[in-house]
C-alpha cells in the first residue's frame, strides 16, 4: 500500500460502522466491522478517537441524518481518517460519493476502506477515484434492483392473499411456518396468524363488541381499561384515534390495502363478521348490511335444466292475505324465465322455497362419513403432505442455489468488464440475460416456499368436518346455512320442472365413492393415496 503514517502528522481518526437495519448480523455487523477497525489502527498507528454505530440506510444522501452529524463531528474536530469496513459501508448513493470525493482532494479527509486495505488521499490516482466511482454507481444499481425485487415480491405475496407488512394490526402478529418439531422453517414466508397473547385478541374483540353495543370511542376507552385490558396486554397508548383507526380497519374483516389496491385476505378473522358489519354501520351509516334471513335463499344459484333454455331461475314471491285473520303473508316461489320461450307454459313450475331446502336434505345424506373414517383419511393425508413439502423444499433448494450462483456470475461478468475480457455491449448483454434468469429462479422460489404451507391439508380438514355426520348437522342448521352447505358441496344446480338436480363436487364425489370401500385405505401395503 502506497500510503503509510510517516506521511501523516494528523493520526486522529474516526470510524463510522454503518448498518442497514437492526437485524443485520452475517459478517458486517457492527461487533465484526469494529473489531476489524480496531485491528486496523493499531496496524497503522492510528489515534482512533470516535466510534459511531449507525443503522440507516445509505441509499439516500438526505435520510442519513446519523451519517451526516458524524461526518460533521470529523471536521469539526480536526479529525482527518475516517475509517469504513467496506466501500458500500460509506455510501450506496452518489450525492455522498462526490461530497465525499471533494473533501478528500481539498486534503480534508482520508477515507479508509479497512478490509480491502484500500486508502483515498489527496495523492491518489485518478483511476482510483474513477473505480471509487464504478463501484458507487454498481452499489446504487444494486439498491434500484433490490427496491424492485423486494416491492414485486410484497405485491406477490398480497397477490396470495397474505399481508405484506411487517406490523400487522394489534391481535395479529407475523409468523413462519413450522416444522414437525416446532421450528420455524427458515426460507419460508412470513404469513399473519392470531396473536397468541390471548388478553390482546380479546382486548380487540371486546372493543368490537362495546362499540356494536353503541358505546362511545371515549366510553370504550373507559370500560377497557376498567376491565384491566391494557395492563394485562401491555398497551401503552390507547387513543381515541388509535381505538378509531382499529375499528374502522377492514383488516378485521377480513381485507387490507396495499400500494392502493384491496385485496381478500387468508387470514383468520378474529372478529365475528355480524359484529364487525354492525360496527362499520356505526361509523358509516350508508354500509347498512341486508339481513341475509330476508334475502332470497336460491336467488342467482339454479338455472332451468332444459338444454333449449338454460336461463337463470327466477325469486317470484307472492303476497297472499289471509281472510280469517287479515294477515299479509309471503310466499316464496322460484321458476324459470322462459325468457326464449322453450316452455309451452310455466305451470306445475314453480317450487317454493322450502320444498328446495327439502330436496337439498337429501345432499347430507349422500356425503355423510363416519368419525372413524374421517380420522383415517387425515392420517394418510399427513403422510402425503409431509412427503409433498419434502419435495417442494428440494425444488425449493434448487432454485435457491440457481439464483446464487447467477448472482456470483453476475460479479464474474463485472470483473471481467473492469479488466477489459468483455466489451461493454458484451457485458450488458449477458448481464441483462443473467438477471432475467435471476428473477425467475428468484419467482419461482418464492412461489415454491408459498406453496409450503398447511392451506391444503387445513382445506382437506374443513372438508372432512363438513362431511362428518352431515345428515344429524342438517338438522341444526340455519336455512341460510342449508343454502351455504349445498354451494359448498354441489356444483351444476339446475331446476327440472320443480326438481333439483346437481353434481357433487370432486372432493365429496371422491368421497361418497370411498365411503363403500373403507377398507381400503387400512389396508396394510397399499399405494393408494386419498387423492386417487
Amino acid at each position: 500500500m502506497a500510503w503509510n503514517t510517516s506521511n501523516e502528522s494528523n493520526l486522529r481518526a474516526l470510524a463510522i460502522l454503518r448498518v442497514s437495519s437492526g437485524r443485520q448480523k452475517d459478517g458486517v455487523s457492527h461487533d465484526t466491522q469494529e473489531s476489524e477497525i480496531g485491528r486496523y489502527c493499531k496496524e497503522h498507528r492510528l489515534d482512533l478517537v470516535e466510534t459511531r454505530r449507525i443503522v440507516e440506510s445509505a441509499k439516500r444522501s438526505i435520510d442519513r441524518k446519523k451519517y451526516n452529524a458524524a461526518i460533521d463531528f470529523a471536521l469539526n474536530n480536526g479529525i482527518k481518517h475516517l475509517l469504513f469496513y467496506m466501500k458500500d459501508r460509506e455510501t450506496r448513493n452518489l450525492t455522498d460519493n462526490e461530497r465525499n470525493e471533494e473533501l478528500v482532494r481539498t486534503g480534508q479527509i482520508i477515507l479508509h476502506y479497512v478490509n480491502d486495505r484500500k486508502v483515498i488521499d489527496i495523492s491518489s490516482p485518478g483511476s482510483d477515484f474513477f473505480l471509487r466511482d464504478i463501484q458507487a454507481a454498481t452499489a446504487k444499481n444494486y439498491v434500484r434492483d433490490l427496491a424492485t425485487k423486494v416491492a414485486d415480491a410484497l405485491r406477490y405475496k398480497a397477490e396470495f392473499g397474505w399481508y405484506p407488512g411487517n406490523h400487522p394490526p394489534l391481535g395479529y402478529i407475523q409468523q413462519k411456518p413450522k416444522n414437525a418439531d416446532g421450528k420455524e422453517i427458515r426460507d419460508a414466508m412470513a404469513i399473519v396468524v392470531p396473536d397468541p397473547n390471548e388478553h390482546k385478541r380479546r382486548m380487540v374483540q371486546r372493543e368490537f363488541e362495546l362499540r356494536a353495543e353503541g358505546l362511545s370511542l371515549d366510553q370504550i376507552r373507559q370500560r377497557i381499561k376498567a376491565e384491566g385490558f391494557l395492563r394485562l396486554a401491555g398497551m401503552t397508548c390507547h387513543t381515541k384515534s388509535v381505538l378509531e383507526k382499529r375499528l374502522k380497519s377492514k383488516f378485521y374483516g377480513g381485507y387490507f390495502d396495499w400500494n392502493g389496491i384491496e385485496y381478500q385476505g387468508k387470514h383468520e378473522p378474529i372478529i365475528p363478521k355480524p359484529i364487525f358489519d354492525k360496527v362499520r354501520t356505526t361509523f358509516d351509516p350508508a354500509f347498512i348490511p341486508k339481513p341475509r334471513n330476508e334475502e332470497p335463499l336460491f336467488s342467482g344459484m339454479l338455472r332451468c335444466a332444459k338444454p333449449e333454455c338454460g336461463k337463470q331461475i327466477v325469486y317470484d314471491p307472492k303476497k297472499k292475505t289471509i281472510r280469517t285473520t287479515g294477515e299479509v303473508r309471503t310466499f316464496k316461489y322460484y321458476h324459470c324465465t322462459n325468457a326464449r320461450r322453450v316452455h309451452p307454459s310455466l305451470a306445475g313450475m314453480n317450487v317454493t322455497e322450502a320444498n328446495l331446502l327439502d330436496q337439498y336434505r337429501r345432499v347430507a345424506d349422500e356425503v355423510t362419513i363416519t368419525p372413524a373414517f374421517a380420522i383415517a383419511i387425515k392420517q394418510a393425508l399427513a403422510d402425503t403432505d409431509a412427503k409433498s413439502k419434502a419435495a417442494l423444499r428440494r425444488q425449493a433448494q434448487e432454485f435457491r442455489d440457481k439464483g446464487l450462483h447467477l448472482e456470483r456470475l453476475e460479479d464474474t461478468l463485472y470483473e471481467h468488464f473492469c479488466q477489459g475480457i468483455t466489451t461493454k455491449d458484451q457485458y450488458q448483454r449477458n448481464i441483462a440475460k443473467v438477471r432475467a434468469d435471476r428473477r425467475r429462479y428468484e419467482d419461482l422460489h418464492f412461489k415454491t416456499m408459498e406453496a409450503i404451507n398447511d392451506a391444503v391439508l387445513e382445506s382437506c380438514g374443513r372438508i372432512l368436518e363438513l362431511a362428518t355426520s352431515a345428515e344429524l348437522k342438517w338438522k341444526a342448521m340455519s336455512d341460510v346455512e342449508k343454502r351455504d352447505f349445498a354451494k359448498t358441496v354441489l356444483s351444476n344446480h339446475l331446476l327440472d320442472g320443480s326438481t333439483v338436480r346437481y353434481t357433487l363436487k370432486n372432493p365429496f364425489r371422491v368421497l361418497v365413492a370411498m365411503r363403500g370401500n373403507e377398507g381400503w385405505l387400512l389396508r396394510t401395503g397399499s399405494n393408494r393415496r386419498p387423492s386417487d
